[in-house]
């Protein structure tokens, strides 16, 4: 993989990750605009909802922030880009729809079929 295209990948890597944080940040203020609200049952509401996008966040948005972050110490390490599974090269069209990507299609389709049903969710997203 070229410079060119590893500073492209890279980019795109910390636009995401700063995304991710960016969501976590407005479910944090979000909360302390409770302490703002008057009305019970439009607490116990926001409340629910803020509960389920924690829950959302933590159980999909963390283990993509773990994958990004893995993927820019491949990119500082020069194996951002190579299949830690076969050692073959990860297509740059594939790194450009899932930029955190370890493992090559063939790799991580082989890996799905290998795990339970709940964990099939995180290998699709990659």
């Amino acid at each position: 993989m070229d410079e060119s295209s590893k500073h492209i990948l890279r980019a795109l890597l910390l636009g995401l990750r700063d995304e991710m944080y960016r969501r976590f940040d407005d479910i944090g203020r979000k909360w302390s605009h409770l302490n703002h609200v008057d009305n019970e049952s439009e607490v116990k509401a926001a409340i629910r909802k803020l509960t389920a996008d924690l829950n959302l966040f933590e159980s999909r948005e963390v283990k993509e922030i773990e994958a990004i972050e893995k993927a820019l110490n491949r990119v500082d390490s020069d194996m951002y880009g190579i299949c830690e599974s076969c050692g073959a090269y990860i297509a740059e069209q594939h790194l450009l729809a899932v930029p955190w990507a370890s493992k090559c299609p063939h790799c991580a389709q082989a890996n799905a079929m290998m795990m339970p049903f709940s964990a099939n969710e995180a290998v699709r997203r990659n």
